[in-house]
């Protein structure tokens, strides 16, 4: 089972609660993510499902946009599940 949101508010921009772009998933075995930006640069990567993105890069505060994401999960039984589309980074 895995959940993609499709937009978040990182910082002083929304409820608290919505300051990291998380995916949710269970009964995993892997997971991958990778986020971009307009012109196909890769912004954020990680393969730890605990650690989000919170609409930075290199430090610095992206602007409101939309950037893709892939995301890769392998099940217990070594299915693989790739998602591909898009967030909404709100200010």
């Amino acid at each position: 089972l895995v959940f993609i949101p499709n937009a978040f508010t990182p910082g002083d921009g929304g409820p608290m609660t919505d300051d990291v772009f998380d995916v949710v998933a269970s009964g995993f075995k892997s997971y991958y993510i990778m986020i971009f930006d307009r012109w196909g640069e890769i912004i954020f990567e990680s393969d730890d499902i605990r650690k989000g993105w919170n609409g930075t890069y290199k430090g610095i505060i992206c602007q409101q946009d939309v950037y893709a994401y892939h995301v890769i999960v392998t099940s217990m039984d070594n299915k693989v599940y790739k998602y591909d589309g898009t967030v909404t980074l709100l200010r």
